[in-house]
Order: structure tokens, then sequence, then C-alpha cells
């Protein structure tokens, strides 16, 4: 390496083109001046994408260090890329992070192709993480996974990663942004409990002229990675109020938000944005009280019910909302249950998620009692418990990817808009026009528009029914005919965000 700089490559996969990786641009951001020079981030989509290809990506010429963070939903294709990295390069350093590696005695293989592992936040440790693996490289000295335990970043000097966006990555991708770190609540089946109640602020005199900067550049959608935004107090209100601000036409907004109403000052910001800028995700995750004592989540639902309310009808803004099917304790009947109740308020979008075992959460201590079965592979989906026995699971699983395909990709709003007003269940008939799917074609993903039409008129129960679903998918395609099979804007398609997406800097929390 005498007379170059080190190669580091950060190597970031992606579900889809559109999701950047925010925690390369954020450790590539923190590296010091003279390791920062010979750094580049090589980026990927999982879907269309092999290992093999990123893989030469990374390895022309050879790096002396590539650098990956690890979520739950690229794990295989990471460990692959590594495996090739140690059969082709194998004088290459390799670093692992993310909250995939947040216990690392659950990855022994991916821990067996690393040189060093850190879990926590890498912002403060990544520069003396490389240098340790560039000399023990030069030194010969044998390979053993080392983990480093990184303490939180200080968020007061940490890199940030907002001039690493490119003006395509601007104009094309989704700019994820944050304002702070941390959760004040400790739902045990989120990775984002074991930040120990604590939320840590990025100054606004550090980030809000980076904001400006990409606003100016033509950035028009940010999507923020802060968990539950609108318990951040004063400093969420700031945040506000710089937008207000600088709003530009064509902007949206995108934040976590806590269903509770909000207070008089909150809703004074609300309704200052134009209709539909604002799109908040709301995670309900369950209706049942004992459920949500039980995995530690706030629940009132009266409350709830007045929230998205208000923020889809008063303050005109996109709501997504969160359910989540195998919590310890929920039946199939009360998953049912409380979609129906949900999708009676109306939110833009209603994501019906299954549980995942995520590293690092106490969901684990519900496994014996509950007879809870995850599936051994990414991404770790709940198969059955003592309540929901593994048929049902599997036919709640079909359900929520049908209903994604009607209900959040705005290609079925007609039909959407028929099932809310119809009196029935609308978990029961799209449940039905799933099984019906399934038990002719094997399969109820990557089926086309036109089949899910078939499925639905198929389970209508008489001829009124059956001319009312025929008129509201004429509509559909009508509409679909006109505007090119649309979907909604791409920075709120709960389609392609997996769960676990790019949320943290090689962080656990």
């Amino acid at each position: 390496m005498s007379g170059r700089s080190a190669r580091l490559v950060f190597a970031g996969v992606g579900a889809g083109y559109i999701h950047c990786s925010v925690a390369s641009r954020c450790l590539a951001a923190s590296l010091s001046p003279d390791l920062r020079e010979g750094a580049e981030i090589v980026e990927c989509e999982q879907r269309g994408t092999s290992p093999l290809e990123l893989f030469e990506k990374i390895a022309v010429p050879a790096p002396d260090v590539v650098l990956f963070p690890v979520y739950i939903w690229n794990r295989d294709f990471v460990a692959a890329v590594c495996r090739l990295c140690r059969r082709i390069i194998p004088d290459t350093g390799i670093v692992l992070g993310g909250p995939q590696m947040c216990e690392p005695e659950s990855e022994p293989e991916l821990c067996s192709l690393a040189d060093v592992v850190v879990t926590g936040e890498g912002e403060g440790v990544i520069s003396d993480v490389v240098r340790g693996v560039l000399a023990g490289r030069r030194n010969g000295a044998p390979k053993r996974p080392e983990i480093v335990n990184a303490p939180p970043a200080d968020l007061a000097t940490a890199g940030l990663p907002y001039g690493l966006y490119s003006d395509s990555d601007i104009s094309s991708r989704i700019v994820y942004a944050e304002t702070a770190r941390g959760c004040p609540f400790s739902c045990e089946y989120c990775s984002s409990s074991s930040s120990g109640g604590k939320i840590r602020y990025f100054p606004a005199e550090r980030i809000f002229p980076e904001f400006l900067k990409l606003m100016n550049r033509g950035a028009r959608h940010f999507k923020f990675l802060d968990r539950s935004f609108n318990c951040e107090g004063s400093h969420a209100l700031a945040v506000l109020d710089f937008f207000l601000e600088h709003f530009r036409d064509g902007m949206t907004l995108h934040f976590e938000f806590v269903p509770s109403f909000p207070s008089p000052e909150w809703r004074k910001r609300l309704e200052a944005f134009p209709p539909r800028a604002l799109h908040l995700e709301v995670g309900v995750q369950t209706w049942d009280s004992e459920v949500a004592a039980r995995v530690g989540r706030p629940l009132d639902g009266p409350a709830i019910e007045s929230c998205i309310r208000y923020l889809s009808c008063t303050a005109k803004a996109d709501v997504h909302a969160d359910l989540i099917a195998g919590l310890p304790g929920e039946t199939a009947e009360s998953f049912a249950r409380g979609f129906d109740r949900l999708a009676g308020l109306r939110p833009a979008e209603l994501q019906a998620g299954i549980l995942k075992l995520l590293p690092g959460t106490a969901m684990k201590r519900h496994i014996e009692p509950f007879k809870m079965k995850f599936s051994p592979d990414p991404p770790f989906e709940i198969l059955e418990t003592s309540d929901i026995p593994f048929a049902e699971m599997r036919k709640i699983t079909r359900f929520a990817s049908v209903w994604n395909m009607i209900g959040n990709r705005g290609r079925f709003n007609a039909v959407k808009g028929l099932l809310a007003d119809s009196g029935r269940s609308v978990f029961a008939t799209v449940s039905e026009a799933a099984e019906y799917l399934y038990a002719r074609r094997g399969k109820v993903h990557s089926v086309s528009p036109k089949a899910v039409a078939e499925a639905l008129r198929a389970v209508c129960s008489g001829p009124d029914e059956l001319r009312e679903m025929n008129s509201a998918l004429e509509k559909d395609f009508r509409t679909w005919a006109h505007a090119g099979f649309p979907s909604r804007a791409a920075n709120s398609d709960a389609a392609s965000l997996p769960e676990e997406h790019d949320s943290g800097v090689w962080r656990s929390s």
C-alpha cells in the first residue's frame, strides 16, 4: 500500500434501487481525512442482482477493506458476497456491522468470514477499526474475528451522510435523514427497544443547513429514520418549523408517529402543511390490550382512533398504519378483528406485517411460553404460536400479501373503497380472495392485477355484490390504462420497503 491511499469499499445492499444505503454514507463521512480519500460506496439492489455481480463491482481492483452493513433481509446475500471475497481476494479485510450483527454469537458463519464485527453505532470507531484491519493484514496476523462493541456515537461530531448523496440519488431515490436516535418505548418486537428509552438529538445547527443544501440541489422527498418522531418534544417541533419555513412545491416528509392525539402546538404545525405533504407511519401493531402489555407496547384504543382520524381528515396527511400478526397471545380471530377496526379508519396505507424475530430484542423470552416457532431462514418470520397454528398463520401471510396488492399499491383504489363501505369484513373478503388465488395458482405472490381481479369477482356473494365489484374494477382498470399502472409515491412505497430497512448506522437501536 506504499504510496497510495488504502482502498476502502462500503458495500450497501438495498431491497431495490430506490433505497440508498444511509449507513454506508454515515460511516464513510465519519472516516478520518487520511482514510476518506480512498473510500468509495458501491451499492446494488438485491432484486435482480446476484452476489457475484456485486462482488465483481467490489473486487476490481481488489480493495484493502470491504465493509458491509447487514440487515435481516440482506443477510444471506451479504454472506454469499463475503464467501466470494474469501475465495478470490483473500487478502482483503472484511468488516461487518448493522442490526443483524448486534448478537455476533447468533451469526457464527458470518462472523467466521469477517476480520472485525462491529456491534452498536459505528461512526465513532470506524477509523480505528479500519486501521486495525490494515495493520493486521500487513503484518500477516492470523485471521480471527474481533468483536468491537461500539458506544453510542457523539451526534455533535458524527459524520453526516448528506453530502454523499449524488445528484442521481436526489432526483430518483429516497433521501434518508435523521434528527434523533433512540426511542422512548421498549416494544419487545422492535430493534429500537435496546436504546433504553433514551433519545439523543443531532444539533439543529448541524443538520438544518444540510437539509437546506439538499433542497437547493432539488431534494423534495425526505424519509426520516427517527423512531417515534412526535415524542421528541421541542426538537421535533423545530424540525417541522424548519420545513414549513423552507417548504417547496411537491415536497413530502415521512415520519414515524406514535398514535396519540396531538397537542394544540402540534396541531398548529401539522395543519400548516399542504394536503398529503406529510407521510406519517403510525404503528398500531395490535388492538389487544393484553398482547400490547405483554410486549411493552402502549395501547389506548380510543386515542389511536382519534389520532388516525385527525391525521387523515383534519391534518390531511397520508397515514401509513401498521399491524403485526403473530404477537404472543394474539389469535387469528383477534388479528382479523383488529385489521377490520383499523381498515375502518381508512388510512392511506394499511400494512399487515408478519412478526419477525429480530436480533437483540426481548421477543425470545416469549418463545417457550407461547410455543412460538420462527423460520430458521431470513427474515425469520413467525410460523406458528400456541394461539395460531401453522396452517392459520400461512393463511394470514397469504392474506397480507394479497391485501398489499389491493390496499397499498394504488391500483385498486375503487375496490378498496368498496370493501370499506360494504359492511362485510374486509379481512374475510380479502382472505377468501387470497385462498381462491392460492387454490388455483399455488401462490399469491408474483400474480397479475387481473388475477387478483378474478379472485375478487369469484368471492362475491351475489349478483348485486358482483355488479358493484365489476363497476369498481372497471373504474380501476380505466385508471391503470390512463396512468400506466400507477403506484403510490416512491418515498412511501410500502410494497418495496422491508421492515428492517437501512435504518441505522451499524447499530442495534
